[in-house]
């Protein structure tokens, strides 16, 4: 596929057979593979006392990540993104540690885009989909919890309550 051996992250990029194809099907395959190895599916909360108490409780707004330290790679995912017109940003930082490599984050976010992810894209990687699955049942996700206790919540073994209250 044209991946060079050794040191590579910050000059991966898409293979060009998938960015050239320009066919949304692969694009999608590409994007849920990177999304599941590289990925991060996560829930926020509101702090501001402005919002009602429900979203300055509860871990309910949906932010997808994909972070990596090429620049090309980025651009080559916000390429696929826009083909898909899933609606995303582009950030970049350089991490305190000069040692780091400067990161790359694409960045979807809000309900909207989510349910466009899960339509167009997917997800496949279990701990990922379980905070989906968790956050579709009974709209927030609690951070910090494990795979197993988001099975057992799905499963009706455990209380989300409970666990949010760290019983």
């Amino acid at each position: 596929m044209g991946f060079p051996s050794g040191e590579k992250s910050s000059i991966v990029s898409v293979p060009k057979l998938i960015l050239d194809s320009n066919n949304k099907e692969i694009y999608a395959k590409f994007l849920r593979g990177l999304f599941d190895t590289d990925g991060n599916l996560y829930f926020s909360r509101r702090t501001s006392k402005s919002y009602i108490e429900f979203k300055r409780k509860y871990n309910y707004y949906p932010i997808i990540q994909i972070a990596t330290v090429s620049e090309k790679l980025s651009k080559e995912i916000s390429f696929m993104l826009n083909k898909l017109l899933i609606k995303h940003f582009l950030s970049s930082y350089q991490p305190k540690d000069i040692r780091d490599k400067r990161k790359y984050i694409v960045i979807i976010n809000g309900v909207d885009r989510l349910e466009k992810w899960m339509e167009f894209i997917g997800i496949k990687n279990p701990v990922k989909f379980t905070r989906y699955l968790i956050w579709k049942k009974f709209g927030f996700c609690p951070p910090h919890t494990t795979l197993e206790q988001r099975k057992d919540i799905l499963n009706g073994k455990l209380d989300i309550y409970n666990v949010i209250r760290g019983l």
